[in-house]
């Protein structure tokens, strides 16, 4: 979607307003300012406040706001303090040209009328969209979304592991032997794993059964919690010396805990039954380049 020129332009203004506050400041700057008077606290500005006029017409803090909607994220993340006057300078700005472009007549144009006919468009399909989606999504919804989810991803044991990786059975039988005389497991694995995981002495984080080659799984979920495998295992990337460092049962995680998940995966199941729906009931047509209908099942090459 294009920008406005007003919030394009006052994109760029608070780009370069936050680029120069990065700046090193001079020496002189550094120096603490002499304390301020302390003032009253001022009162609490209504819910939607009018910030400026131009010629009569508001500018409010909801029309800053939604500017603010359009700017890039690093922009959103500045303080208000220093958005909001650069955005309001540039609603007034608008508002001065809008004003000379009624004036001119522009309004009446076909280029006018066409642009705004399609701002409109946008505006209602958005607005609908947003108003079906939130009927459609309730808490029960959400609920019978949760209860399928549980049967589609059944709980799992996980195991946190470390490991040491070398390329013959005789270095890990070596390794396995300090070990047992009390050696660093971490250090020992910095030292000898050929594994990417070495960097972090040999930690695999937390992982399922399915996660790993069965050989290395079935030695690892068979193993207490603090222990060491006693024997090398063998798969095809060599020979592993494991230690188990935590086991978690298996747990069905919290409505709460996959709640954006879930709403997100109804959000969009919502709109493509939405889409379908509307176009079970349209007639639509569609025209090749000479002008001539295309045939059914060219005119639709992808169903939604």
């Amino acid at each position: 979607m294009r920008k406005s020129l007003v919030t394009a332009t006052a994109a760029l203004a608070l780009l370069s307003v936050a680029a120069s506050a990065q700046t090193p400041a001079p020496a002189d700057a550094a120096k603490p300012a002499a304390p301020a008077e302390q003032k009253p606290a001022e009162a609490k500005p209504a819910e939607d406040q009018v910030l400026a006029t131009v010629d009569g017409q508001p500018i409010k803090m909801s029309d800053v706001m939604r500017a603010m909607e359009s700017m890039p994220p690093q922009v959103r993340q500045l303080p208000p303090e220093m958005v909001t006057p650069v955005i309001l300078d540039q609603l007034i700005n608008g508002k001065l040209v809008a004003k000379a472009g009624y004036e001119a007549g522009v309004q009446n144009s076909d280029e006018a009328k066409a642009r705004m006919k399609a701002a409109e468009e946008r505006i209602v399909q958005g607005v609908y969209l947003d108003q079906e989606v939130e009927k459609r999504i309730n808490e029960d919804a959400i609920k019978a979304a949760y209860e399928d989810w549980k049967k589609a991803n059944p709980p799992e044991a996980q195991v946190r592991a470390r490991h040491i990786l070398v390329a013959d059975e005789a270095k890990a039988k070596d390794i396995i032997a300090q070990l047992d005389k009390g050696g660093d497991f971490a250090k020992l694995a910095q030292e000898n794993s050929t594994d990417g995981a070495a960097a972090q002495g040999g930690d695999l984080g937390y992982f399922k059964k399915g996660d790993m080659v069965p050989e290395f799984a079935d030695a690892a979920f068979a193993m207490e919690a603090g222990a060491h495998s006693k024997a090398p295992v063998k798969t095809q990337f060599g020979f592993h010396v494991i230690k188990v460092e935590d086991k978690k049962p298996a747990e069905t995680p919290a409505l709460e805990e996959v709640r954006p998940q879930l709403v997100s995966d109804l959000q969009d199941k919502v709109l493509s039954d939405m889409i379908q729906e509307m176009r079970a009931k349209s007639k639509i047509e569609r025209f090749g380049p000479d002008g001539k209908p295309l045939p059914a099942e060219a005119a639709s090459p992808h169903k939604p």
